[in-house]
């Protein structure tokens, strides 16, 4: 596709990574493939290269980010929440998640895009135009919404459970 190949969106799509995260992918070395579950535990060790706190983001756009996710948190739950950079990593490149938000075993992914005609059925596509109040608060619920929604199926399992 020509947006992928276009210096020019490239370059944007490394200074947005860099704006959210603090790094971008040409920062690492290429991954080796790994499948999903792997990934994810792979980019939760891989943190302190990209000196990340998952508990206390760095970067002034991933702190309002993870205080949006946070609010639509049932108290509990919020003090588990983490959010993941995985940029670089097998996640990333693999599996097209940038980022991840978890409490305990739930897992919600984030794409950071600059294009308009990008679409995901895996992660939630985060563009500067989320920026605002307005779409940040949003943004923040809807990911909140399905961390919500997986916890509350867990506590009905181990409930209904002998």
């Amino acid at each position: 596709m020509y947006l992928e190949r276009n210096p020019l969106v490239f370059s944007a799509g490394m200074f947005w990574e860099k704006r959210v995260f603090g790094c971008c992918a040409s920062n690492f070395d290429t991954p080796d493939y790994l499948d999903l579950a792997l990934a994810i535990t792979d980019a939760a060790r891989r943190q302190d290269e990209r000196r990340w706190d998952p508990k206390a983001p760095s970067t002034i756009i991933a702190r309002r980010l993870f205080a949006s996710v946070k609010a639509h948190l049932d108290e509990i739950d919020a003090e588990d929440l983490m959010l993941y950079c995985s940029i670089g990593t097998a996640l990333d490149r693999f599996h097209g998640a940038d980022a991840f938000f978890r409490v305990r075993s739930h897992v919600v992914f984030i794409d950071l895009t600059m294009r308009l005609d990008k679409r995901s059925r895996k992660a939630f596509l985060f563009r500067p135009q989320n920026l605002t109040k307005r779409n940040l608060f949003v943004f923040g619920r809807a990911i909140a919404a399905v961390l919500n929604d997986g916890i509350a199926s867990s506590r009905k399992t181990t409930v209904a459970a002998p």
